[in-house]
C-alpha cells in the first residue's frame, strides 16, 4: 500500500512540475510578446508624432496661404465693391482691422483667420429651428432655458399643460436667441455677418464653431536658453 501510494505521489507532483514548467514557459512567451507590443507601440507612437507635427506644418501653411490670397483679392478691391471679393472657391471680407473671412458656399462653413494673434476658427452654418429642435429633446432629461421656462410658467402664471405641450408651440420667433445659443461654446450671429446676406437666402442662421487652430509656430525652449 505504501509503494502504491507512494507512485501516486510521483506522478501528482511531476504533473504538477510539468504544469509549472508549461505556464513558465508561456508567461516567457507572453514576455516575450510583451516586449515586441511595447517596441511596436513605440514605434507607432513615434510616427504618430511625426505625423501630427507634419499635419499642423500643412494646416499652418495652408491657412497662411489661405490669408495671403484673401488679402489679395481684398486690397484689389475698388470701394463701390464694398470690400467683398467673390472667387469661384471663396466669398472673401475683412471684418475688422485684422480679422479675414473667408466663407464656402459650397461647404456652408466659414473661415475666420485673425492675422495679430494668428488664429483660426472655423465655423458651420446651422438653422435656428435646427438648434431649436435639439433643445427641445434635451428639455426632457435636461436643464434647459425651455424647461426653466415652463416650471417659470407653472409656478408663477398657474401654466398646467404638460412640457411636451408647452414645447410644441414654441417657435423661433418666440425665443430669446441667446437663450437659443446658451451651449454653444463660440457662434457668430447672422445679424453679425451682413456681408453675406447677400449670398445666403434665410436669415435664420448662425455660425457655430467646430474647429480652432493656431498658426503660431511652437518657439524651440532649449535654443532660446541657449541664445
Amino acid at each position: 500500500m505504501t509503494e502504491l501510494k507512494t507512485e501516486e505521489f510521483q506522478k501528482a507532483i511531476n504533473e504538477i512540475k510539468r504544469q509549472i514548467s508549461d505556464k513558465q514557459n508561456e508567461k516567457r512567451n507572453l514576455q516575450s510578446q510583451k516586449s515586441k507590443l511595447e517596441f511596436s507601440i513605440k514605434n507607432l507612437e513615434t510616427e504618430v508624432n511625426k505625423l501630427q507635427e507634419e499635419l499642423t506644418n500643412k494646416r499652418r501653411e495652408y491657412y497662411n496661404n489661405l490669408l495671403a490670397y484673401a488679402k489679395e483679392k481684398i486690397e484689389a478691391l475698388n470701394p463701390e465693391d464694398y470690400w467683398i471679393a467673390k472667387e469661384e472657391d471663396f466669398i472673401m471680407f475683412k471684418k475688422y482691422d485684422d480679422c479675414y473671412y473667408l466663407f464656402s458656399q459650397e461647404d456652408s462653413e466659414l473661415i475666420e483667420i485673425t492675422e495679430d494673434t494668428k488664429v483660426v476658427r472655423i465655423y458651420d452654418l446651422r438653422m435656428y429651428d435646427d438648434l431649436l429642435e435639439d433643445k427641445k429633446s434635451d428639455s426632457y432629461n435636461c436643464d434647459t432655458f425651455l424647461r426653466r421656462q415652463w416650471i417659470d410658467e407653472i409656478e408663477n402664471y398657474y401654466y398646467n399643460d404638460s412640457l411636451s405641450d408647452y414645447l410644441y408651440w414654441i417657435w423661433v420667433d418666440e425665443v430669446d436667441l441667446d437663450d437659443l445659443l446658451e451651449d454653444e461654446s463660440e457662434y457668430i450671429k447672422w445679424e453679425d455677418i451682413e456681408e453675406l446676406k447677400s449670398f445666403i437666402e434665410a436669415d435664420e442662421q448662425y455660425f457655430t464653431q467646430k474647429e480652432f487652430y493656431s498658426l503660431e509656430e511652437e518657439k524651440d525652449e532649449t535654443n532660446e536658453t541657449n541664445q
